[in-house]
């Protein structure tokens, strides 16, 4: 695995007196693999909705800059990344080729992200959200020590979507993918493979951080943990008979009540009709990545079919 830094580059369009035209212009000359990563900004350069969406990202930026500045200079980042992917590699019992980290900021909407370009997975690490916990910046504020977390998270589904011979969608939902064009495509895939996809990154992530709590892997409240205890076979069971979890293409509002970060649905009361935000997390590891066994390559490259047939 290799670790590219753009936090240099991000500097320059961040501290540029234009920052949202000093943004675009790197973003155009910047290689396909990397444009990838902002494709979850919901436009593409020369968009109509572009320059809004790009605006919107670097006006919050500025609000931070003077303290994700500091992170970016000081690079504490670098050693639980770096750690990262000595965890990772031990795990997998040998050095991943097929798979590189990318570290910036500017996407805003994830914490950290993943995408496949011509074979390579990739993992993206966005540093807005990693913070001092308590610094109110309006992103996550994580903190650096929750980055072995949520960059093996990513380095979970780079794994499972680069890997010769993986069950994953991907590779064949990205042929010949324009970069501005993976989140569209991810969000075509069947609702099974996106929770097992999620539930083996988040089983993953706990494997690099053994430590780590359910909320730190879940990134979920105790309180929200405890009701999926309580409810969560019984919420996919009714999901399961009144959602198609092997149609391409599903509604978009079934993704956002699954998968999707919902402030609405953090404080109880929930209820099969109200469960809480991004429950799909949760449902994916407890009840589909819990079935697999063996070594993580061959449970990162699983099928889910079996377990939403079974």
């Amino acid at each position: 695995m290799e670790l590219f830094d753009l936090t240099r580059d991000a500097v320059s369009w961040l501290s540029s007196e234009t920052p949202a035209k000093a943004f675009t212009e790197w973003i155009l000359q910047v290689p396909p693999w990397i444009q990838m990563g902002f494709s979850g900004i919901g436009a593409k350069p020369g968009e109509d909705k572009w320059d809004e969406f790009a605006q919107q990202r670097l006006s919050k930026l500025s609000q931070v800059r003077h303290p994700l500045s500091a992170l970016l200079k000081e690079g504490t980042w670098k050693k639980p990344a770096k750690w990262t992917i000595k965890r990772t590699e031990k795990l997998l019992g040998g050095q991943i080729s097929y798979v590189d980290i990318v570290v910036s900021v500017g996407l805003g909407a994830r914490n950290a992200s993943m995408g496949l370009w011509q074979g390579r997975g990739l993992a993206f690490l966005w540093l807005e959200h990693f913070l001092k916990p308590g610094s109110n910046s309006g992103y996550l504020d994580l903190g650096i020590s929750s980055i072995p977390i949520w960059l093996g998270h990513e380095i979970a589904h780079a794994i499972r979507y680069a890997t010769p011979g993986t069950k994953s969608f991907i590779p064949e939902a990205c042929a010949n993918c324009d970069p501005w064009s993976f989140w569209e495509r991810l969000e075509k895939l069947p609702l099974g493979e996106r929770f097992l996809d999620e539930g083996l990154a988040t089983e993953f992530a706990k494997a690099i951080v053994p430590e780590a709590n359910d909320e730190d892997v879940l990134g979920m409240s105790k309180e929200q943990i405890q009701w999926l205890e309580e409810n969560g076979e019984e919420l996919l069971k009714d999901r399961l008979k009144k959602w198609d979890f092997n149609v391409y293409d599903p509604p978009i509002e079934l993704i956002v009540e699954s998968l999707c970060y919902d402030p609405d649905r953090l404080k109880p009361p929930w209820t099969l009709n109200r469960p809480p935000s991004r429950w799909g997390y949760f449902v994916g590891q407890r009840f589909f990545a819990g079935h697999f066994k063996g070594d993580w390559l061959r449970k990162l490259t699983q099928s889910y079919e079996s377990i939403v047939d079974r």
